[in-house]
């Protein structure tokens, strides 16, 4: 019965490991914010270089310049049982580093703060920053 019982704590100690699935490396420097959608279907990160991305989940890695690629702990591309995300737009606005992001319910508005003082805060609408507005 222990021995049992020590098999069900393995097998829930495993589950609950942390895996990395992805790596945001496209930003100049640090990642201040980052929100994944209502939807789950867009991700928009913020930094410190001030700009906000917006990213799309993908079912294949893309390396192109933006696109968070899961990377193993060697540094290696990882192509299995990760998430992929290609960035979809790029938002330039603010003047200083970007602390904070959210989201509209319907996702078609994001929020971005900054701490500068001509742009603090700047509402983005999806449909205009990927390019489909008038």
């Amino acid at each position: 019965n222990n021995n049992n019982n020590k098999s069900k704590d393995d097998a829930q100690q495993l589950h609950k490991q942390h895996k990395l699935l992805t790596t945001i490396s496209s930003h100049q420097g640090s990642v201040l914010a980052l929100r994944f959608s209502t939807s789950g279907k867009y991700l928009a990160t913020a930094g410190d270089d001030s700009y906000v991305n917006i990213y799309v989940r993908s079912n294949s890695p893309s390396l192109a310049k933006g696109n968070l690629v899961g990377v193993g702990t060697d540094g290696k591309q990882v192509v299995e049982d990760v998430e992929h995300w290609n960035r979809i737009a790029l938002c330039r606005g603010h003047q200083l580093d970007v602390v904070g992001l959210a989201w509209a319910p319907d996702d078609s508005h994001l929020v971005s703060c900054s701490l500068d003082s001509v742009h603090p805060v700047i509402v983005w609408r999806l449909f205009d920053v990927l390019g489909k507005g008038g």
